[in-house]
């Protein structure tokens, strides 16, 4: 009766002209969740987005854009941009359709040391310590509240990645599975690096407009429920990550 239904909704979907789908997914490099490299475009999210579009029967485009203008394009899309990965937080509840959570993704947002001699430190002086993060995300928050304050943004993890290396930062701000894979490419080898603490592990979410049409939804949620089924999404998953394993439950913030 399931696969019926998810096949019906996605008929309708196809056939229905008025339905306005989301043609665009706009996101950031961001490895693995995305991977722009020589011009091509792969990772988690991206190829998520690729499997749902196949099942819906109309391809997605994926566009590579700052976090910030991400943001804003789906926002003035009327339903025709999605984006993601984002954490579902209380100033972002009311922006968005939150169209599929992502809870086989790893999100485990961590302080990263490169020097073990810090984590030793009186708590007054650790929170002084300068700490790399990516402009644009809702992690900002989670740090300041942490007690840091001595913030360094940058446009990309790549250049966190240097920056901890060169010692211009004394922290790197991530998720967990993106700084080891960026640290890694960048020649340096996985074991250099400390958690120093986590600050969330939550689960990542895509979104698209907050006017967006119902039966697009239904077909989109529906494709997802396929791709979940048939084993798709954890062989997506699982080619970026060691674990995709649901073990974190997906709830609104309690705004």
């Amino acid at each position: 009766m399931k696969v019926f239904l998810v096949t019906l909704f996605a008929y309708l979907f196809v056939c229905s002209p008025e339905a306005k789908s989301v043609e665009r997914f706009v996101t950031s490099e961001f490895p693995p969740y995305v991977i722009f490299e020589n011009g091509s475009i792969s990772g988690i999210i991206p190829e998520i987005v690729e499997a749902a579009g196949q099942r819906l029967g109309k391809p997605i485009s994926v566009e590579i854009v700052p976090w910030s203008r991400a943001q804003i394009l789906v926002n003035a899309s009327g339903g025709s941009v999605a984006t993601g990965p984002l954490i579902r937080t209380c100033d972002r509840e009311s922006n968005f359709t939150w169209l599929t959570s992502l809870p086989e993704v790893s999100s485990e947002f961590v302080l990263l040391a490169r020097d073990p001699a810090l984590l030793g430190l009186a708590e007054p002086v650790f929170k002084k310590l300068r700490v790399g993060l990516l402009g644009g995300t809702a992690y900002k928050k989670d740090v300041k509240s942490a007690g840091f304050n001595n913030i360094i943004e940058v446009e990309t993890e790549i250049q966190n990645g240097k920056m901890l290396a060169l010692g211009r930062t004394d922290l790197w701000a991530s998720p967990r599975v993106v700084a080891e894979r960026i640290y890694v490419e960048l020649g340096h080898d996985i074991s250099d690096l400390y958690v120093a603490t986590t600050l969330r592990n939550e689960v990542m979410f895509l979104v698209t407009s907050k006017v967006a049409d119902e039966v697009f939804l239904a077909a989109w949620r529906g494709a997802m429920s396929q791709i979940r089924q048939d084993g798709t999404l954890k062989r997506i998953v699982s080619k970026y990550q060691s674990d995709s394993t649901i073990d974190r439950l997906v709830k609104r913030p309690g705004c």
